[in-house]
Formats: C-alpha cells, sequence, structure tokens
C-alpha cells in the first residue's frame, strides 16, 4: 500500500506521519541550533510564559522548555531505534526458528509430547 492511499484512507495515519516528521525534524535541526542552550541555568527568566524568545516557555531553572523537547528528541528517537534493533534481533531468529520446528514437527507430533508430559508429570 502506498503511502499517498493510506493517507486518503485514514486521517490518524497522516497526523501520525506529520507528527513523527516533525519530531524527526527537529531533532536532526537541534543537532546543529537550538534557540537557547539547554545546559544554561537562567534563574532570573525562571518559568516565563510563552512566547518571544520562549517559544514553550522556560522550566523553574530558566532553561527553554522548546530547545529541551528538540534535544530530548535525540534521546527518544535513539531509544526507539535501539528497541525495534532488539525486537528484531531476537524476533527474527525466534521467527525462523519456529518456522523451522513447524516444518520438522506435525502439529500432532506436539500434542503428542504434551500429552506424554502431562501423563509423566503428577
Amino acid at each position: 500500500m502506498s503511502v499517498g492511499r493510506a493517507l486518503r484512507r485514514s486521517w490518524s495515519f497522516g497526523v501520525g506521519l506529520a507528527l513523527t516528521l516533525i519530531f524527526v525534524a527537529a531533532a536532526l535541526v537541534s543537532l546543529v541550533w537550538t534557540p537557547h542552550d539547554v545546559e544554561t541555568l537562567t534563574i532570573a527568566k525562571r518559568l516565563k510564559d510563552p512566547g518571544g524568545a520562549f517559544w514553550f516557555g522556560t522550566d523553574h531553572f530558566g532553561r527553554d522548555i522548546f530547545s529541551m523537547i528538540m534535544v530530548g528528541a535525540q534521546t527518544s528517537i535513539a531509544v526507539a531505534i535501539v528497541a525495534v534493533g532488539i525486537g528484531m534481533g531476537l524476533g527474527v531468529p525466534l521467527g525462523l526458528w519456529a518456522a523451522l520446528v513447524s516444518l520438522v514437527w506435525t502439529p500432532h507430533d506436539v500434542e503428542t509430547l504434551t500429552i506424554a508430559k502431562r501423563l509423566k508429570d503428577p
């Protein structure tokens, strides 16, 4: 199914795709630029409302929330990539093993082993 067809069939796919692209773009842009340094504490600018120089406002330490979201996107994407890698690293071999076992053992063999185990264990 093409992306265009998926967008026409499901508005939620379009919303999710747009949010994902924005998130990835923010992470990529934050590699070279952020509006403010995320490690600088500016107590005088703490708890500022959104707008002007601070698009999403500031936290209780005076750090720009928008800049922290941009930098945090990098960590979130890295964690997602590692999680998918672990899932594939475990899932693919287990799936291949299950496919091999289903070719070697018939459902009757598995049922026979299960019954034999139940008879053996009290």
